[in-house]
């Protein structure tokens, strides 16, 4: 097994070392590429919300419409009042 002289000239790893080490940084490498890829892979992430928005939807339409009901109601309200404030009256 040959040996590579060290920045001093004396005898330092061995070609198998240095291969082991190149093949390791190549593995960690390929391993932060996957990462980042996966971290701006904007197509994926949308679709993730997608189906998050989509599953709380079903939910919702599963529990009954008493809950669009009410906070459709309560909108309702909200804007009577609101435009009875801006036009003057009182409640």
């Amino acid at each position: 097994m040959r040996h590579h002289a060290g920045t001093d000239g004396r005898p330092g790893v061995s070609e198998r070392e240095l291969r082991d080490a190149v093949e390791q940084t190549r593995e960690q490498l390929g391993e932060t590429v996957e990462e980042l890829a996966a971290k701006f892979d904007l197509k994926a992430k949308a679709q993730e919300r997608a189906a998050h928005v989509k599953e709380r939807a079903e939910r919702t339409a599963r529990s009954g419409p008493g809950p669009l009901i009410a906070m459709g109601a309560g909108a309702l309200v909200a804007v009577m009042l609101l435009r009875r404030l801006l036009s003057g009256r009182r409640c």
